[in-house]
């Protein structure tokens, strides 16, 4: 039996970030632990919102990428690509605004 990794969301953040450009990953008391802004803190915008939510602690896993001001839908082959590279042995769904891909 293989043996299931766990995602490294500060890996997978800062993966992103660097492809957008922007500055800040933060989050919010009132979001919860599993919810992330990537976008610029000190003037309070938010361009992309990621969650990660686990179904199991094995087997699924989702990560919704959703664009605020503008559409994710660009990252994610380049999301897609970094979390095949990974192998964590579990099925990881990415889902942006127009696409859902298993991983």
């Amino acid at each position: 039996m293989l043996k299931m990794k766990k995602i490294n969301k500060k890996d997978f953040l800062e993966y992103i970030k660097n492809q957008t450009k922007d500055e800040d990953i933060f989050q919010y008391d009132f979001t919860g632990k599993n919810i992330f802004f990537l976008g610029n803190k000190s003037k309070n915008i938010e361009n992309f919102q990621i969650e990660f939510i686990s179904a199991s602690k094995k087997y699924f896993y989702t990560i919704l990428l959703r664009g605020i001001t503008k559409e994710a839908e660009f990252l994610h082959d380049l999301a897609v690509d970094y979390l095949r590279k990974l192998n964590l042995n579990r099925n990881i769904f990415l889902d942006t605004e127009y696409t859902v891909t298993q991983i």
